[in-house]
């Protein structure tokens, strides 16, 4: 698509503008057509410009930074902060409390799931669900919420004997 106001270069800035209350109004413009009329262009980020936005207020206080290094590889938490990127798998386990709390705050949870591809149909996702009803059926047990327990136990029977749903 070409820049709509010199007609040569191709359109590399998209603005939408809302004109009286509810008309739309889009622009595609060249960088240089852009900065004639105006248009605010913004940095692009860097992944871990993006990543150390996201670990930055999670220390309030410089005091919490954890400061030892990783014994492996000697990165700190500091320098993980700056580039973005951890030096070792082992660092997984040397700053692995305040990991959790950034992969909590980044993702919502500290473990990965993954996707289920469609293609890989319904087999797959009930061999996943009966897999999460076993571990919270372990967890009941132990925690010895045998009624809960029991729910659970027909879920999985169910599930096993009507796959299909």
């Amino acid at each position: 698509m070409l820049c709509q106001a010199c007609n040569q270069n191709p359109a590399t800035v998209h603005v939408t503008q809302m004109v009286k209350g509810q008309q739309k109004e889009e622009m595609h413009l060249c960088e240089a057509c852009a900065k004639q009329e105006g248009v605010a262009l913004k940095p692009t980020l860097s992944f871990s410009e993006l990543l150390s936005g996201f670990i930055a207020p999670q220390f309030a206080d410089p005091q919490q930074v954890p400061k030892k290094p990783c014994p492996n590889c000697g990165i700190t938490y500091s320098i993980f902060s700056d580039i973005g990127r951890l030096g070792c798998p082992n660092d997984y386990e040397v700053f692995q409390r305040t990991l959790s709390a950034l992969l909590d705050k980044v993702h919502r949870s500290s473990q990965h799931v993954g996707k289920i591809p469609t293609r890989a149909g319904q087999s797959v996702a009930q061999s996943v669900r009966l897999r999460e009803l076993e571990e919270q059926l372990r967890t009941a047990v132990r925690t010895e919420s045998y009624e809960l327990a029991a729910q659970i136990r027909d879920q999985i029977a169910e599930l096993k004997e009507n796959p299909d749903g």
